[in-house]
C-alpha cells in the first residue's frame, strides 16, 4: 500500500512541477550537462529529484523524493 501511495504522489508532484516551471525540459541524454532546464534525476541511492537544474546541479525549486523503508 505504501508503494502505491508513493507512486501516486510521485507522479502527481512531477506533473505539477512541470506545469509550474517556465524552464524547458532537460535533455533525455544524461551525459550532456543540464543547464537552465527542468527535469527528474534518479540519484545512486534511489532518491529522485524533480526540479530545476543549472550548470548540471540541482538549483532553485525542486522536490526530493526518498523511498519509504519497507
Amino acid at each position: 500500500m505504501r508503494r502505491i501511495l508513493f507512486a501516486v504522489l510521485l507522479a502527481a508532484a512531477s506533473l505539477d512541477g512541470h506545469a509550474q516551471s517556465s524552464l524547458p525540459p532537460c535533455p533525455t541524454d544524461t551525459t550532456v550537462p543540464w543547464t537552465n532546464c527542468f527535469g527528474t534525476l534518479t540519484l545512486p541511492n534511489g532518491d529522485k529529484y524533480a526540479g530545476e537544474f543549472r550548470d548540471n546541479k540541482m538549483q532553485g525549486e525542486g522536490i526530493l523524493y526518498r523511498p519509504l523503508p519497507i
